[in-house]
């Protein structure tokens, strides 16, 4: 049996030239630049760079956490802000156009979110290069929480379509905006988040560890209105049911609130598509996980350091996990390899 420690997922380096997305365009795009300019701008919060980074040398010291981002907290829905457009089809838009300034990213921190059978839900950049979605109503659950993974830039647009003939009532309210300012690296900015030792996962030197790449996650967390990257791996069990457990470290999971477990993002397939090149762009992700146990030790250097989550969603095919396997014998692994997210 192949061995594989467990302390980290994928060897990136993120160099983005040209990429594409299988999911459907945004019906907003079809509206073009002029419809988008139309559109009410809403300006939240921002971040002082220079002070958060300060603190966040303090933090890594004493958690070992890789702090990249806050959430600027805004209460917003579809009665109180956006636009809503009618279209010809019978169909109607809700968009929500907003900005965080400086941002080298953003996402979407949903607390009470219903999407009715046959609606979607998009976020996409204001240049209407890269969008998440759709989202639909395999995302409701009974929290209302949800988030709508990040996109490039500090300004973004928020969108719900509903066709003609829905007769249920959407529900789309939002408890902030992810505002990233380091750890997200996209086309536009040529910087890689790896170090020169590191190699990619699909390089030659990965090919007899392509199924516990699959096994690799990256884990965007809250804690209350910070944001960190932690990886973790999917990892089976012995009743053998795929029960979608994700093993990662303990100090990444110490005082956490049960809620802000919930607003968990689990990002799946994230690493560059050739050896060297290609994109490391990656819309699968879910949300929420659930507390199932952990070392006990303080989540420190002197103890094994492990937390086990449980995702609250099932995972879908296309995401092609792979449950990594163990052994419990007690003999040492003749090698091993450590497959991570960088700077995660």
């Amino acid at each position: 049996m192949k061995h594989l420690y467990l302390s980290a997922a994928v060897l990136l380096c993120f160099v983005f030239t040209s990429w594409s997305q299988d999911a459907p365009f945004p019906p907003g795009y079809n509206l073009g630049f002029e419809h988008f300019n139309t559109l009410p701008l809403v300006e939240l919060a921002t971040i002082n760079t220079g002070q958060v980074n300060n603190e966040d040398v303090e933090v890594e010291r004493e958690t070992g956490r890789y702090n990249n981002g806050r959430i600027m907290f805004e209460n917003m829905n579809s009665e109180t802000h956006g636009t809503w457009t009618h279209l010809s089809d019978g169909g109607k838009l809700w968009q929500l156009r907003f900005t965080t300034s400086g941002a080298l990213g953003v996402s979407v921190y949903f607390d009470d979110l219903f999407i009715p059978v046959g609606s979607q839900l998009y976020l996409y950049s204001s240049d209407m290069t890269f969008h998440q979605g759709p989202y639909d109503y395999r995302e409701n659950n009974a929290e209302g929480i949800f988030v709508a993974g990040e996109v490039f830039g500090d300004e973004a647009v928020l969108e719900y379509y509903e066709p003609a003939g829905v007769i249920e009532i959407p529900h789309l309210g939002i408890r902030g905006v992810g505002h990233f300012y380091r750890g997200i690296h996209n086309h536009r900015d040529m910087r890689g988040g790896s170090e020169p030792c590191e190699i990619d996962v699909n390089c030659p030197e990965g090919d007899d560890w392509e199924h516990e790449r699959d096994a690799s996650v990256r884990l965007q967390l809250v804690d209350s209105g910070d944001l960190f990257l932690c990886s973790g791996v999917l990892v089976n069990n012995t009743a053998l049911d795929c029960k979608s457990f994700v093993l990662s470290a303990m100090h990444c999971s110490v005082g956490i609130s049960a809620s802000d477990f919930l607003s968990c993002q689990v990002k799946f397939n994230y690493e560059r598509s050739n050896c060297g090149s290609g994109s490391a762009v990656s819309t699968h992700n879910r949300s929420g996980v659930f507390k199932r146990g952990d070392s006990a030790d303080g989540g420190g250097d002197s103890g094994s350091d492990y937390v086990l989550f449980e995702l609250e969603d099932d995972i879908p095919d296309n995401f092609t996990p792979y449950y990594a396997g163990w052994d419990a014998t007690g003999s040492t692994p003749p090698n091993g390899v450590c497959i991570h997210h960088p700077n995660g």
